[in-house]
Formats: structure tokens, C-alpha cells, sequence
């Protein structure tokens, strides 16, 4: 079984999207709001950072993967 396939890339990008749709949903109350920041917020900013940083580790983990020749050889049967 190969780990690099056409629907684990695509996962791979749907992945990172999400990741960045949460960490600027978790982090707009933060960068929005006054200061101070009320109490109950400030448990949402490291995850919210947490998974920006995320987003495109995941993105250049599957870009960096795509470049590996036996796995580019194996992708370029996917339609696009």
C-alpha cells in the first residue's frame, strides 16, 4: 500500500484549507475585540495559532512529498 496517492494529495489540501478556515475562526474574536481580552478567550488564541502555523506545514509537507520522483511518477496518473 502506498501512502502518496492521488486522494491522500487531495486530502492533504482539503486538510490544510480547514486547518486555516479554523485557525482564522478561532483567532477573529482575539483580532477583533478590544483590549483587554475577556477571560474566555484567551484559551482560543493557541489553538487558533496552533492551527495556522499548521495549515501550510501540512501544504509543504504534500509539495515537498510531490518531488520525490517514485511518487511523482506515481501521481501523474491523476486527473486534475
Amino acid at each position: 500500500m502506498t501512502i502518496f496517492t492521488c486522494k491522500s494529495m487531495r486530502s492533504a489540501v482539503i486538510t490544510s484549507a480547514v486547518l486555516l478556515v479554523i485557525g482564522t475562526i478561532l483567532l477573529s474574536p482575539v483580532v477583533f475585540m478590544s483590549k483587554p481580552l475577556p477571560a474566555f478567550l484567551v484559551p482560543l488564541v493557541y489553538p487558533g495559532f496552533a492551527t495556522l502555523v499548521m495549515s501550510p506545514l501540512v501544504l509543504l509537507v504534500a509539495a515537498l512529498a510531490s518531488l520525490v520522483p517514485s511518487v511523482n511518477e506515481r501521481l501523474q496518473n491523476c486527473q486534475h
